[in-house]
């Protein structure tokens, strides 16, 4: 994706103007923070896209809702939130098992232990 990297903010606007799905829009947040790692620019866009894509989470199934949790957990773990990382995540972990996908519930868990683990880890520097 570095031919994008410019072209990042403007992207994104044309994206959040033409939302259709929640499944769309948790990919490319997902997309910005693990493909344009360090990128102020993907972070910005991956909020932008995450709190649009929020108003499409009416009547969406527990799946769809699952993994938008799971990417908004992503995305506060990456703003240094780990409290919201740690909710977040344990509301996706729920949601799965909900849809009846333990794969997703138990690969939900393995992140919210890690999250879990960043809150609590102090660092004497």
């Amino acid at each position: 994706y570095p031919v994008l990297a410019g072209e990042l903010p403007g992207v994104v606007s044309r994206f959040v103007q033409n939302i259709r799905d929640l499944e769309s829009c948790d990919a490319a947040v997902l997309t910005l923070l693990t493909r344009f790692s360090f990128s102020a620019d993907a972070l910005l866009g991956a909020v932008k896209i995450y709190e649009a894509a929020s108003s499409l989470t009416d009547n969406a199934p527990a799946a769809q809702l699952a993994g938008h949790a799971a990417a908004g957990a992503l995305l506060a773990s990456r703003l240094g939130n780990w409290n919201k990382a740690v909710e977040l995540q344990t509301r996706s972990r729920r949601l799965w098992l909900d849809a009846g996908n333990a794969f997703s519930a138990a690969a939900a868990e393995k992140l919210l232990q890690y999250y879990q683990l960043c809150l609590k880890t102090k660092v004497k520097w």
